[in-house]
């Protein structure tokens, strides 16, 4: 996990959603999609729901 979260800093960064209990609820990233310089502008994109909170529908808290 620590070689992940190293890899995703800067423009490849984490953001996480967190309940108001502290619980981590989700997270999105932007992956390195490759190493060819073709593909130097493109990227992934990850998200990750933890799975009691699927289909839960809530009010942004910002």
């Amino acid at each position: 996990m620590e070689r992940w979260m190293q890899k995703h800093t800067g423009r490849y960064s984490v953001i996480a959603a967190e309940a108001e209990d502290g619980i981590i609820v989700g997270c999105v990233s932007m992956n390195l999609f490759s190493d060819r310089m073709v593909h130097a502008g493109t990227a992934d994109l990850s998200v990750y729901i933890r799975r009691e909170f699927r289909g839960v529908v809530s009010e942004p808290n910002f």
